[in-house]
């Protein structure tokens, strides 16, 4: 079997074919130049032969649609290339996997309550903020940005006294920025 395959036209007149000798065979050859890349990637060794499916798979649709070109390269080194890709790939999500794991873990092992008061204290200074501005800019900024009432919906349905939506606008486009003032002295308070 390995010495008809020996040549190169018969493995890929064989592989379009999708022949299971000449399928396994590619396996069989790929595995022993893919394991020391794998192995370089930190790659659990349950996951080679997953890999090295994946890459033959990937070179036999390459195959098929013809933009595997013979003569750049061979069979082999095509999926050695894939599989190192795959690697890759691999490798960083399961980097990625972990850091997210840790990171959900280190949440479980904190206070599972930090997070309430964290939002607790930045509703308190946010209060506190909008009551410094004064109850006209307070209802106007809740209005949009708290109850989510479009400036159309607050005029129409008479939640203010604005009869236009520029004017409301204007009005509001102040209190903003009367806001970003005040937000200034609070600031000690959000940046921790």
């Amino acid at each position: 079997m390995s010495k008809k395959y020996q040549e190169i036209d018969i493995l890929i007149k064989d592989l379009q074919n999708n022949n299971t000798a000449a399928i396994e065979y590619l396996i069989n050859q790929t595995e022993a130049y893919c394991n020391p890349i794998f192995i370089k990637y930190g790659i659990n060794k349950n996951s080679f032969p997953e890999i090295i499916h994946d890459g033959v798979l990937i070179f036999l649709q390459k195959l098929k649609d013809f933009s595997y070109d013979p003569s750049k390269s061979s069979p082999i080194t095509f999926v050695v290339s894939i599989c190192s890709k795959l690697a890759s790939n691999h490798s960083r999500y399961e980097r990625i996997r972990t850091t997210q794991t840790l990171i959900e873990t280190n949440h479980e092992i904190s206070d599972n309550l930090n997070p309430y008061f964290e939002l607790f204290e930045y509703n308190k200074v946010l209060f506190r903020m909008l009551n410094e501005l004064g109850e006209k800019c307070k209802k106007l900024i809740w209005l949009k940005y708290i109850d989510g009432f479009s400036d159309d919906d607050q005029i129409k349905s008479k939640l203010t006294d604005f009869t236009t939506i520029n004017s409301l606008k204007v009005t509001r486009n102040q209190c903003m920025r009367k806001l970003s003032e005040i937000s200034k002295k609070y600031k000690i308070h959000y940046n921790e």
